[in-house]
């Protein structure tokens, strides 16, 4: 090969010299001070583009040859031609060994991309590795492997001038609310179906997915948004959930989409593979590897004349160019040997200019096929020897170089700790009762009360067995299940914040509901330890298949941000680690979530630092729905329904059956207002007025029929409404009074929300 490694840097180092930049327009001079009668304005002269024609016709060229596929060629013209300088961006998780793909074949792409006029950022995944349990769950050292990468690019020539390196781990915690607010906004826009395709990025089958494998495309999709990433330039094998980040700019109206350039991906060197594999040595070449191994691998690597017949078992081709013979060899000379700038590629004693020529000489059988393969192994150790001398001259990368190879020899097992965010209180300490999410714009009044009625059991609770009252306001989850997140006009935070500050101020409507509760916003306690919180969240869901998240959840299909938000839930009961978990019965409850968590807590038993599943007290729903079982319009009343006209006239005109005690919502409204808290009810009945001191005794006077008089029972349908009429009146007038001490704007969030479908 005649490639030399001189003849590369020196036009890399031309091309990264080219003027990525014209000079603007001089802005044309106006009427002068003297003269007597203002004169019209000059015209302006056309503004000059930003990037001259000749220009942005060869940064194109120059990156379009980087990839395989550009999602879309006219989005990168546009892009080159009005921005003189642009971000691209690939991540890569610290893994151990970094093989001829990502180190020499990125080294040129990269090169290729900053002599375009790009900044190139790295994504240096480590919290992901973290996540992963790579290098036994040791930051430090995922961090130093992290280092090895940067050191083998320094080697291979990379123009590190033009590119930055961010590091996960840093940039998550520090900026943990806006990357997560991104996250859970790209989480609510898709359906789970959407991002089962995407799972292609982690090697697995859509039928055999954790829950956690379906987090992984959104948060890679993050990244993109998170970076600014003009481009993205990444291998084929990301490109599903690249295309994830422009569905993702349609469905938020965004007109500038990240170009998706994608590069081919390098065949294995074993049959069938088609792309490296670290889990066999055989079937990459690795950056560490010495002349005598590269030789060894390419000698007996995988080298057929002809193509095999396709059959049932081949794996899944991950290039977007037809190719029936996958001859490895020829893939490495293609893309490794014939891409460096005034290659010639030499074997079997003749120089080949191309690789059209080489691949022909090949084929024929003029070109032998161990000839070829000694000439691409001296081609790619020319290629390799400036990263071997590079490791072997520099102290820093040569002590980098040695802690690797010492983390490989020792045996990394992976943290047996149990993985929780613990700041909310010691373990076993805590009662609490989650608020419910707001699934809709208005808080129905039975929403309120079933919580009004789990506080008062967990304060019962907590009185007998000790521990500190805790209501939970799901304010991430809420985001992640689309609450408020249809109206273009008003963030959805914001909603559903004020959501919550209308929801605490109806429970305190009602003397002594929020007293000595401590009220815990979801989004402020992740933000206490955000690394812990989320790979205890990303932990549970490598727990559990998709199936049993589904389960929980009550869904068959549907959107992803159902999934997510459950697995959030147990790392929400994980960080709280309570004693007792109290939850209405019902679609108002998370009864089903609990039950999720209490199993992961029992599977970590045998953990470090495992907490003791929680106890799960239910308690009735309080319904305030108006109209009868099977009535074909739902009515029920609404926190912001008014006294008059909305609340009388829907409890004028409730279900009142005579006799009807199982499906009556005069009953219910009276246990929630008047029974719930100690109160008693005084009714007309048939034999006089009498008082009530419990639903029971009102239930059973209810259904008593009075004889000889078919039809009637002791308590009139109007009587029971009579009676029941002041306690609502009573509430709606408190809870006016506490609407009224909401600030303005908040209120105007949510009465002003209008979802998009609407309008």
């Amino acid at each position: 090969s005649k490639p030399q490694q001189q003849q590369q840097q020196q036009a890399t180092a031309a091309g990264m010299k080219a003027d990525a930049t014209s000079k603007a327009a001089k802005k044309a001079d106006g009427a002068g001070e003297s003269a007597k009668k203002p004169k019209a304005a000059a015209p302006a002269a056309p503004a000059a583009p930003a990037v001259s024609p000749e220009e942005a016709e060869r940064r194109f060229q120059l990156l379009r040859s980087v990839g395989e596929e550009c999602v879309t060629e006219e989005d990168l013209r546009n892009l080159v031609s009005k921005k003189p300088s642009f971000r691209l961006y690939d991540g890569f998780e610290p893994s151990g060994r970094m093989h001829i793909a990502q180190g020499i074949f990125k080294a040129l792409n990269v090169n290729k991309c900053t002599s375009a006029g790009g900044r190139f950022v790295f994504w240096v995944a480590d919290w992901f590795a973290l996540m992963n349990d790579k290098m036994g769950g040791d930051l430090d050292k995922i961090k130093v492997v992290g280092q090895y990468f940067i050191e083998v690019w320094k080697g291979a020539g990379m123009d590190l001038d033009n590119v930055e390196f961010r590091w996960a781990s840093d940039d998550i915690i520090d900026n943990a609310g806006p990357y997560w607010d991104q996250m859970l906004d790209i989480t609510k826009r898709f359906t789970i179906a959407r991002i089962k395709k995407c799972c292609q990025i982690m090697g697995r089958l859509e039928n055999k997915l954790t829950a956690a494998q379906v987090l992984y495309p959104i948060m890679q999709c993050t990244d993109i948004f998170f970076l600014r990433a003009d481009i993205c330039q990444l291998g084929v094998d990301q490109r599903k959930v690249n295309m994830l980040a422009r569905e993702y700019c349609d469905f938020i109206g965004r007109k500038l989409k990240p170009v998706i350039l994608s590069h081919h991906m390098l065949y294995g060197l074993a049959e069938g593979q088609a792309k490296m594999s670290k889990s066999n040595p055989d079937s990459a070449i690795f950056m560490e590897d010495p002349v005598s191994e590269v030789e060894r691998k390419l000698d007996i690597a995988y080298c057929p004349r002809e193509a095999k017949a396709k059959s049932a078992d081949d794996p899944e081709s991950l290039s977007l160019v037809e190719d029936d013979l996958k001859n490895p060899c020829l893939d490495y000379v293609q893309h490794i040997v014939m891409t460096q700038p005034n290659a010639v590629f030499a074997a079997g004693g003749r120089e080949y200019p191309d690789f059209e020529s080489a691949r022909a000489a090949f084929l024929s059988g003029e070109l032998a096929e161990q000839d070829l393969k000694r000439g691409l192994a001296a081609c790619v150790n020319t290629l390799m020897q400036p990263v071997r001398d590079h490791f072997a001259s520099d102290p820093h990368a040569k002590r980098v170089l040695e802690l690797v190879r010492e983390y490989k020899r020792e045996e990394a097992k992976p943290p047996t700790r149990l993985k929780r965010m613990g700041k909310l209180g010691a373990a076993g300490s805590l009662v609490v009762v989650m608020a419910p999410c707001p699934a809709s714009p208005r808080w129905s009044l039975s929403e309120v009360l079933s919580t009004k009625a789990a506080l008062k059991r967990a304060r019962e609770e907590a009185a007998a067995g000790g521990g500190e009252l805790v209501l939970y306001l799901p304010d991430l989850n809420a985001i992640a299940l689309n609450c408020f997140g249809e109206d273009k006009k008003r963030k959805a935070t914001d909603c559903i914040a004020a959501a919550y500050a209308i929801f605490l101020a109806a429970l305190g409507a009602f003397e002594g509901v929020l007293a000595g509760v401590r009220v815990l916003r979801q989004s402020e306690a992740m933000l206490m330890d955000p690394s812990d919180y989320w790979v205890s969240v990303i932990n549970v869901g490598r727990r559990f298949q998709l199936d049993r998240v589904h389960e929980a959840v009550g869904l068959e299909e549907g959107r992803v941000g159902a999934i997510v938000a459950a697995l959030m839930h147990v790392g929400d009961v994980l960080a709280l680690a309570p004693r007792c978990l109290v939850t209405p019965e019902g679609p108002a409850g998370f009864a089903a979530q609990h039950e999720l968590a209490v199993e992961y807590v029992r599977m970590c038993a045998d953990q470090a630092d495992a907490i003791a599943p929680p106890a799960v007290l239910r308690v009735p729903t309080a319904s305030a729905v108006t109209s009868g079982v099977g009535a074909p319009n739902v009515i029920e009343l609404l926190l912001a329904d008014k006294l008059k006209p909305d609340v009388k006239k829907k409890f004028k005109q409730a279900f009142c059956e005579p006799g009807n005690t199982e499906d009556s919502p005069v009953l219910a409204l009276a246990e929630s207002l008047v029974f719930a808290d100690g109160g008693s009810l005084e009714v007309v009945t048939a034999e006089g007025p009498r008082t009530f001191a419990d639903l029971a005794s009102l239930r059973a006077a209810v259904g008593t029929p009075l004889e000889g008089r078919d039809g009637d029972f002791l308590v009139h349908p109007a009587d029971l409404k009579q009676a029941v009429a002041p306690a609502v009146d009573r509430a709606y007038t408190a809870l006016a009074k506490a609407m009224d001490a909401v600030d303005k704007k908040m209120r105007d969030l949510v009465d002003k929300y209008r979802p998009a479908a609407a309008k």
